[in-house]
């Protein structure tokens, strides 16, 4: 199996279990396309816009609905009702949880008239609101740019196992380009991101691909000064080109920045569901292979097309003082790692009640950091509070948690007031241990920079590997639903997944 210290080397072997089993599976007669993750934004009982400056250019389209009307809507499996009034200054959208609206309102959120804003509920919209006597209008306008055109391959200046690819784009709008490489199949299963400096062609050579073989490379492009991590902030994939691994030249190594700091590289899984693409690590989570196999893979990966990404991550080696996430102990320690935070849709919090039972953490630690009668964050219906000092260094460096197994979860703390179950934690085993990371936007380095240059804690390599569920299902991966995961079933997860990446 591969180990983190493997990261290193990753980039130059030739990785012929990912290629082989992407060309295997069912195609897609379309390229794959970027999966916009936004809801009906203005559906949002507690989020209040914020004053952006993007309703410039990448407008998508109008809307417009009755003022005054009681509509009936779905959140979260309950029907709501709403209703919107309007004036010169401010638009105020009411919920209700019964038909006609007539009773005092649950929620009412108010919303600039005329100003350009983020909307709620998105990571990619905003949006201008008008209005007139008997309806309002929202113009739209996405984060995501054109998508790049199609790739140009450079036979002579790749090697028998790279290829050597160009793209044009609009610099003063793109920071990244992620060359996406398929097999027979369309579907991606390396993904190398390059930089986007002064000129429009973007350049790159991909290594670890097998000899004389043929691949369809695609492109897309993140809008500049944008979190990799955010999709809505990603175009399009644009149209592929075919490409040859025939030349018979020397693939140079991806270009690492200097060095200012001592670091040591992480290997680390993530799911994309819902999605057809990686989402990068920037204000998400991931977890090494054990805990990867043993946990979530039996849930997320249950759908066919749903992408598991491998990363190399370069982080700063630092001792981290006070870190109660550690271990199942959650006596404050001395750790490489800060505590861990609990990320949903590209906001990482202090760390989830939920995720803390399935970490094994006290409950005395559960009911002091957790207990309350309002949420924190009740998108994720998170009701932690950490102190300012763990949540300080969780905001700069990596965090991290064990995940112990058999792997359990207690969904019922998600409601308040919190009640500990009798039969917690459930017991567990020292081996297989896995780990949950957190990778908080604030300590990325930008693009170009080394770790530890202007403070920045950590960098992901340009190179990623992807399976799909499916092709995992075929090699005997078992995705039977239950909870807790039997150890046994998570085992024999732990070799499927470990054999696959070797």
């Amino acid at each position: 199996w591969l180990k983190a210290s493997s990261c290193i080397i990753v980039m130059t072997i030739i990785i012929t279990f990912f290629s082989l089993l992407s060309s295997a599976s069912a195609g897609l007669a379309q390229p794959p396309q970027r999966v916009d993750g936004t809801v009906a934004w203005l559906l949002n009982l507690t989020e209040e816009a914020q004053v952006s400056s993007e309703c410039v250019t990448g407008e998508v389209g109008h809307s417009s609905a009755p003022l005054d009307e009681c509509l009936p809507f779905d959140y979260q499996g309950t029907t709501l009702y709403s209703k919107v009034s309007c004036n010169e200054t401010t638009l105020l959208s009411g919920y209700w949880a019964t038909a006609g609206c007539t009773s005092s309102p649950i929620s009412v959120v108010s919303y600039a008239v005329g100003v350009c804003q983020t909307l709620p509920n998105t990571r990619g919209l905003s949006g201008v609101f008008s209005c007139n006597e008997t309806a309002y209008t929202t113009t739209e306008w996405s984060l995501s740019p054109p998508a790049p055109s199609a790739p140009k391959c450079n036979p002579g200046l790749a090697s028998a196992t790279s290829l050597a690819v160009s793209c044009e784009v609009d610099a003063s709008a793109i920071d990244l380009v992620s060359f996406e490489v398929a097999g027979p199949s369309l579907r991606p299963f390396l993904g190398y991101t390059a930089i986007v400096t002064g000129s429009n062609t973007v350049t790159a050579t991909i290594p670890g691909l097998r000899a004389n073989s043929t691949y369809t490379v695609f492109a897309r492009a993140l809008r500049r000064g944008e979190s990799q991590g955010n999709p809505d902030a990603w175009s399009d994939v644009g149209l592929g080109s075919s490409c040859e691994t025939s030349g018979t030249g020397s693939a140079p190594l991806p270009t690492v920045a200097r060095r200012k700091k001592t670091t040591r590289w992480l290997e680390v899984y993530r799911v994309a569901s819902g999605a057809q693409l990686g989402d990068f690590l920037d204000e998400h989570n991931g977890a090494d292979l054990a805990a990867a196999a043993t946990s979530y893979l039996s849930f997320l990966l249950a759908t066919p097309n749903t992408p598991l990404t491998r990363y190399c991550v370069e982080i700063e080696d630092v001792t981290l003082r006070g870190i109660v996430t550690a271990s199942p102990a959650g006596k404050p320690h001395e750790s490489p790692y800060a505590d861990y935070l609990s990320c949903n849709a590209g906001h990482c919090l202090c760390m989830h009640q939920i995720d803390r039972s399935l970490a094994r953490l006290p409950a005395t630690m559960i009911e002091r950091m957790c207990n309350g009668t309002e949420y924190t964050d009740p998108r994720s219906s998170n009701s932690c509070r950490c102190p300012r000092s763990s949540t300080r260094q969780s905001e700069r460096h990596v965090g991290r948690v064990m995940v112990p197994s058999p792997f359990v979860a207690y969904n019922s703390l998600s409601h308040l007031p919190l009640q500990i179950p009798a039969d917690y934690p459930l017991p567990w085993r020292q081996s297989p241990m896995g780990h949950y990371y957190s990778f908080p936007s604030k300590g990325r380095c930008a693009p170009g920079n080394a770790v530890g240059e202007h403070g920045c804690t950590w960098q992901v390599s340009p190179l990623s590997h992807t399976l799909f569920s499916d092709d995992l299902w075929k090699v005997g991966l078992n995705v039977t639903p239950a909870l807790p995961i039997p150890f046994v079933q998570g085992i024999h997860n732990l070799a499927v997944v470990g054999t696959a990446v070797a």
